[in-house]
């Protein structure tokens, strides 16, 4: 069944203090900031990162350096770090500031049973409501207030939901029989 998993960036299941499951941690950044955080946050730091992506570390420091006038990282450089680092802080940033949630896309072969994904759905639906659950009855131990670990199971919860809404959705369309050009 975790095959269907399919959270933006994260591994299966929710870890409270992991930066990838927590995709609202980079809502409202700006994306140069997001990078910053992404570098400091990765294991071996901008030296590895720049290894990776087969740049020069001075040059990519100096890219991710705010302060920094002259060296500014690319389009291309902030696709490249997220792959290689398997963070998208910079698209999440990005797509808060102007408006929009980012949400994998999901793409499912006629092959797969529509029942297990149905299933699967259903499971993540309950794992949504038990996470509300938690977080009201923990508003009403704390007069309204909620925890932002609390608030961060939700926000995962909703994007698995999310998540396996689209490759339900994506299982449906791979049955629609495809008509020919020639007809």
């Amino acid at each position: 069944m975790n095959a269907f998993s399919l959270s933006a960036g994260g591994p299966s299941g929710y870890i409270e203090n992991d930066a990838q499951g927590d995709t609202r941690r980079f809502a409202g950044m700006d994306p140069l900031d997001a990078a910053y955080l992404i570098a400091q946050n990765h294991k071996g730091g901008v030296a590895q990162i720049a290894k990776d992506m087969g740049v020069n570390a001075g040059t990519l420091q100096h890219k991710l350096n705010p302060n920094n006038d002259r060296f500014h990282l690319t389009l291309r450089d902030a696709i490249l770090m997220q792959r290689v680092t398997n963070s998208r802080g910079i698209l999440f940033a990005w797509g808060s500031q102007e408006g929009y949630t980012v949400q994998r896309s999901s793409t499912a072969a006629a092959s797969v049973d529509l029942v297990d994904v149905f299933v699967h759905w259903q499971l993540k639906q309950a794992d949504l409501t038990r996470a509300i659950g938690d977080a009201v009855n923990e508003a009403r131990d704390r007069r309204g207030q909620v925890g932002r670990a609390a608030q961060r199971r939700v926000d995962y919860a909703v994007q698995e939901a999310i998540a396996a809404a689209n490759q339900l959705a994506a299982a449906i369309a791979a049955r629609v029989p495809q008509r020919d050009a020639g007809m």
